[in-house]
């Protein structure tokens, strides 16, 4: 599990918005939210991450032209790419947009949905996250449900702790409880499915955990595919195939990648001159900087800071 908890580490999760729903006969929600849908708490180039917990249910959740789950309480899911999805109470009516449904939060900044009734009574809580763009994203399963009826407890605290507090807890603490609640998902999710599923075995792979462990040391540090294979201790076609199994790109790219998100937050979140923030970053001229940058976003970096800086205002 090494492999896994370094690259949780690393996610840089925040923006956590809740929702507290109670819902009692037939419903259906389709959820897909944006940055933009929350500028004052997501970058608006934030990966969404968004998931539900069940307090009551049965609760049907399905993406958008794919795969199905039935919830019950305790359960948690996550969509971990953000795909359009659908919960519902089962029957089919017709779906509400979850950006209709969700109103304006309370004075206490949580959105509260409520569908009163006696019949078919459900609850749930629902988060929504903001991070870095990351290889394990792409590489974790679009929705990931994990059976917690048996040890369910922690969970709905600290959803109910963020729900009861969010007025007067600070950002950083949300955020940093909702991160929790993502990182022990995917743990558990993780290590209950490896043996099944090749690419969380491969997840799991100790020779991919050092690997890990080797990049994130140094991030900007340049280490040639030998030398890391070196440290990690296995020749270097071992190395690049349970790697990029895991992954789904080489260590090269996976480091450049997550350089590069390193500087976009650097870039948002502070006012130091472009050429430092590529240098921390590993880049050795601003030119080599900008023009790595400019193909991974579009833009350039002066430009994604003005741009950045609108859209969060």
């Amino acid at each position: 599990m090494s492999g896994v908890e370094t690259i949780l580490r690393d996610l840089s999760l925040s923006g956590a918005v809740f929702l507290d729903g109670e819902l009692a006969g037939d419903w259906s929600v389709r959820s897909q939210m944006e940055p933009a849908d929350f500028p004052d708490q997501m970058a608006p180039d934030a990966r969404m991450i968004s998931y539900h917990f069940i307090r009551q249910g049965p609760v049907r959740c399905r993406i958008e032209g794919g795969e199905e789950v039935l919830l019950d309480a305790g359960d948690l899911v996550v969509l971990t790419r953000n795909d359009a999805h659908f919960l519902s109470s089962g029957e089919t009516v017709d779906a509400v947009d979850a950006k209709v449904a969700m109103g304006r939060p309370d004075d206490e900044g949580i959105h509260r949905v409520r569908l009163p009734g006696e019949r078919d009574r459900r609850a749930l809580y629902c988060g929504f996250l903001g991070g870095s763009d990351h290889p394990l994203l792409d590489a974790l399963p679009a929705l990931m449900v994990v059976r917690t009826k048996d040890h369910a407890d922690w969970i709905e605290r600290t959803f109910r702790l963020i729900v009861e507090d969010l007025r007067t807890a600070s950002p950083v603490m949300v955020a940093q409880l909702a991160a929790g609640i993502f990182v022990e998902a995917v743990r558990r999710f993780v290590a209950e499915h490896h043996d099944g599923e090749e690419m969380l075995a491969a997840l799991s792979d100790p020779v991919v955990g050092k690997t890990l462990s080797a990049i994130h040391a140094d991030l900007a540090r340049e280490i040639a595919s030998d030398t890391l294979a070196a440290q990690v201790g296995v020749s270097r076609s071992v190395m690049m195939e349970r790697f990029s199994k895991a992954l789904g790109c080489g260590p090269t790219s996976y480091r450049n990648r997550l350089r590069l998100a390193t500087a976009a937050r650097a870039l948002r979140t502070s006012d130091r001159p472009v050429s430092q923030i590529g240098f921390a970053a590993g880049y050795e001229s601003e030119e080599g900087f900008s023009r790595a940058f400019k193909k991974a976003y579009g833009v350039s970096p002066s430009k994604y800071r003005i741009f950045s800086s609108k859209e969060g205002a």
